[in-house]
């Protein structure tokens, strides 16, 4: 959040004015790295009009001039002709003097509430100062190349337009409001030996970006923490009022920039990926038979329950927060645990703007941005990311030589990845509401050895549309959802991707969930007063509407070690990450989940295969198309038994195939917001996927060419889990321990044919029983300033009494994370650094269903520092930092070591 805090009780004025304009010469430079993709779009220039508004002309000009070389020589194109160069610096030079002349007067009517006038002045501000630069750099252009004025002009025309029309609407929305914000900073202009001493430290820096620049890949990103904390995820209040030191910015959370690198820094899962962004991944947790868990967000499954077309890279979590976590039972019919997510809300009355990107070695990016606008009766969510790597890397273990392009026009392991969701809500009354959620993904992917293709494609699709209300103690949600994601994958060929195999599923549904909440909740909403328009029950428990089981991680008690899991994507701090003195000033109170709820939910998947290039499946080859509806009814009651609260739910699980079949739950637990300890028993199992029913796949490992045949006769599995967590605080240091006891029988396995070991076909053939104990530990204290350390164990023991399992989690698994920061010059500058630290023994490769392949272990470090000022991050991230390049898969390798750039803003107005 882009709040600036007073001036008084700086030090040296002289320190910090060099800082200042270090930091928006960096975020300049920065985000011409991170839009040089994008034609025609840059924020060089407004940043540097900014610098010009807060620190003065004199400064915007040497701002302009050092962003504008700095990106120049290092641009990824290449460096410029000095005519060139000459004629960037001097358009940007321009764009900070327009902005000292022009930006305070805007800031001002900003502030009077003049903001019409105020966006008409930055308009023309953006519109003046482009139209300069545009001049200026085709003057250089012009006299660099001895070309006709009128050839360079009559090409040039259709750009300046789309530059000056885009600039202009940019200093219309941001120039006022920006210079408004941060004029606070400014102070005498720049003089004497403090504008020698910025110059050469910026031109020091400016060397160091220059070189960054040249290479190194983006995977690692960071959000801007929220002042305030996700207060609806927990239900808590005022828990993250207090910080430490007497600091008044939230504590520093970095967020990853894709689904499965958010998976490998936060979650309970463990991703195994099949080479580099874009890959294939398996999500190993707790023992099971389930290649992933369930991810839902809104309560809504974002997959459509097939293993190839459910692909973790297109999870978009830009702007979601996780509201529950758990393995085991997800409250769908599956066992394979869930993982819930909520819109990221932490300020409702006020408007949220977000960009964050990264940008490294062989041509990687990231870039997201999220939109939401304040609460009222009409309200907008809006999210974009993309993850490139247009290079690739070299993921074999054989030399850069012989690792040959697969396609002439890209790169090895070339990977494009683009995501959008927007979500629009209409409070209909008090306590009513509907939204509509639309999503669309891409994905483009090549060199994919497990699954022995060359290219894939994933187009994905999905919207939903949920209604919820309250009636007194009555809550009733409904929700409708349809979702499409087709996969084209294979050889590619001379005629282009038209001939690969297609698979296309779909899955659609219906939710009726009807909540009956207890006094205490009642109570609550009297004292606190009308539900606010746009919520939806999920604000008074994420996990009430969302199918998060009671068990998940997230119903531990906020501000222990196992909640520290329990991580904003978008970096507001969640529970776990609160300190101690908050913790201690928030209220205990009793849970306010639902005690006596009905759900009942109706689904219908579709498989369609076009069977191409499957000479290699004999007779299960060729076209294959399949649907199959399921349905599930649970009512779930509980009492309060002094100070705990203790519930039981039976259910029914019905499909086309298999008809009826009873699930079970009991739990008791603590009666809190923030529960000490739980225990609990379930009994059920899954129904078999789309893709073991009908769908042939094929799998290259370690040189063997493995067959999975579908089995149309499956049975559902028998599962049953009895289970218990612990969470307390002890002299200061959080502690969690969380154990499950499982016992499978009925299991789904591959098992090889009798006449060929490569070739086999999924059946219900696996019992297994396991074990699993995850402890935690959290501490956070003064250091220097604040650190923060969490390190989490896992252990499992497993036990096949019968068959063997495809694929099995590593039997042990460590999670270390170390933050640390310091609030230097009254708040305005903060040093930040972070360590996350993966280490897993040997383990057998998952996409093995043989289990004949093994990995070496191997323990990773990625290392992030960072700095913020005046709400931007600017960072680098080191992953990997040993720089090994480990075993991933059979077939695939990790990059040896990578350095990320790394810059997010997050606004607030």
């Amino acid at each position: 959040m882009m709040t600036i805090h007073g001036q008084e009780g700086r030090e040296s004025r002289a320190v910090r004015r060099p800082v200042l304009l270090g930091l928006f010469t960096g975020t300049a430079a920065g985000t011409g790295f991170l839009l040089a993709g994008v034609p025609n779009l840059e924020l060089m220039s407004l940043i540097v009009a900014v610098c010009g508004a807060v620190l003065g002309r004199r400064a915007g000009m040497v701002c302009g001039v050092l962003a504008a070389s700095v990106y120049s020589l290092g641009s990824p194109y290449g460096p410029p002709m000095p005519q060139i160069l000459a004629g960037q610096a001097a358009g940007m030079a321009w764009a900070g003097f327009l902005g000292g002349s022009v930006g305070p007067a805007a800031g001002r009517l900003f502030a009077c509430g003049r903001r019409i006038r105020g966006a008409v002045l930055g308009a023309a501000c953006g519109l003046v100062g482009t139209l300069g630069f545009e001049i200026l750099t085709n003057l250089a252009i012009i006299t660099a190349f001895d070309l006709e004025p009128k050839v360079v002009l009559a090409g040039a025309v259709p750009f300046t337009l789309i530059h000056t029309g885009t600039n202009t609407v940019i200093f219309a929305a941001f120039l006022p409001l920006l210079a408004h914000r941060l004029g606070g900073l400014g102070a005498p202009s720049l003089t004497g030996r403090v504008a020698v001493a910025a110059l050469a430290m910026l031109l020091f820096a400016g060397e160091g970006a220059a070189q960054d620049a040249g290479g190194e890949s983006a995977e690692t990103v960071e959000a801007v923490p929220a002042e305030e904390g996700l207060q609806a995820i927990e239900g808590e209040e005022g828990a993250s009022s207090a910080n430490p030191l007497g600091w008044k910015r939230g504590l520093w959370r970095p967020f990853a920039p894709s689904a499965v690198a958010w998976l490998d820094w936060y979650s309970p899962y463990f991703p195994v990926i099949d080479g580099g962004v874009g890959a294939p991944v398996f999500l190993l947790g707790e023992a099971g038979t389930s290649p992933a868990p369930l991810i839902l967000r809104n309560g809504i499954p974002q997959g459509t329950g097939h293993a190839l077309a459910d692909d973790a890279w297109l999870v978009n979590l830009q702007g979601q927060a996780l509201a529950g976590r758990g393995f085991g039972w997800d409250g769908w019919g599956g066992t394979g645990g869930h993982l819930s997510f909520v819109q990221d809300d932490p300020l409702p009355e006020a408007a949220l703007t977000r960009y964050t990107g990264t940008k490294g070695r062989h041509e990687g990016y990231m870039r997201g941005a999220m939109l939401l606008t304040p609460r009222s009766p009409w309200r907008l969510g809006f999210e974009f990311v993309e993850n490139l790597d247009i290079e690739g890397y070299n993921f074999t273990g054989g030399p850069d030589e012989d690792f040959d392009p697969v396609l002439d026009e890209y790169f090895p392991g070339h990977a494009r990845i683009r995501q959008s969701h927007a979500r629009l809500t209409r409070t209909l009354a008090e306590h009513a509401s509907l939204a509509v959620d639309y999503d669309y993904g891409r994905k483009t992917k090549d060199a994919l050895p497990a699954l022995g293709a060359d290219h894939q494609e994933i187009w994905d699709d999905g919207i939903a549309a949920s209604m919820q209300g309250r009636w007194g103690r009555l809550g009733l949600q409904t929700s409708m959802f349809w979702r499409n994601r087709d996969v084209a994958w294979g050889d590619v060929p001379e005629d282009g991707i038209e001939s690969l195999r297609m698979l296309e599923t779909g899955r659609e549904g219906l939710i009726v969930d009807v909540a009956l909440f207890g006094d205490s909740w009642w109570a609550a909403s009297r004292m606190e007063g009308p539900v606010a328009p746009g919520d939806s029950l999920e604000s008074v428990s994420p996990d009430s509407l969302a199918s998060v089981s009671p068990d998940s991680l997230a119903a531990v008690p906020a501000g222990t070690a196992a909640a520290d899991s329990n991580a904003s994507l978008a970096g507001s701090p969640p529970a776990g990450e609160k300190e101690e003195l908050a913790r201690k000033a928030a209220p205990d109170r009793p849970s306010r989940l639902p005690l006596t709820r009905l759900r009942i939910s109706l689904e219908n998947w579709t498989v369609n295969d076009t069977g191409a290039d499957t000479a290699w499946a004999a007779g299960l080859g060729g076209p294959q198309a399949a649907d199959g509806q399921t349905a599930r009814v649970g009512f779930t009651t509980g009492v309060r038994l002094a100070g705990a609260r203790a519930t039981a739910e039976a259910a029914g699980d019905w499909t086309d195939r298999l008809g009826w079949d009873p699930a079970y739950r009991a739990a008791l637990s603590h009666d809190s917001s923030r529960p000490s300890w739980t225990v609990f028993w379930e009994q059920g199992g899954r129904a078999p996927r789309s893709d073991e029913l009908v769908t042939v796949l094929r799998r290259d490992v370690a040189g063997r060419e493995l067959v999975l045949e579908p089995n149309g006769d499956l049975a559902r599995e028998n599962t049953t889990r009895l289970g218990a967590r612990v969470a307390l605080s002890l002299m200061g240091i959080d502690l969690a321990v969380d154990a499950a006891r499982t016992s499978l029988s009925d299991g789904i396995t591959w098992v090889a044919a009798a006449d060929a070991a490569d070739r086999g076909r999924w059946d219900n053939a696996l019992a297994m029983d396991t074990s699993r104990v995850t402890a935690s530990l959290g501490r956070e204290g003064r250091f220097l300033g604040w650190g923060r350390i969490f390190i989490e164990q896992t252990w499992q023991d497993i036990e096949e009494t019968r068959g063997r399992a495809a694929f099995l989690p590593p039997e042990e698994y460590l999670r270390l994370r170390l933050l640390w920061e310091n609030h230097f010059f009254a708040e305005d500058g903060i040093l930040q650094l972070g360590l996350f630290t993966t280490r897993v023994p040997q383990m057998h490769d998952p996409w093995d269903v043989t289990r004949s392949t093994l990995i070496p272990g191997r323990t990773v470090h990625d290392l992030i520092v960072g700095f913020r000022l005046v709400g931007a991050h600017i960072s680098l991230a080191f992953r990997n930092l040993t720089g090994d390049k480990y075993r991933q898969t059979a077939a695939s390798y990790a990059s040896p070591g990578e350095l990320d750039m790394r810059l997010s803003w997050t606004f607030t107005h």
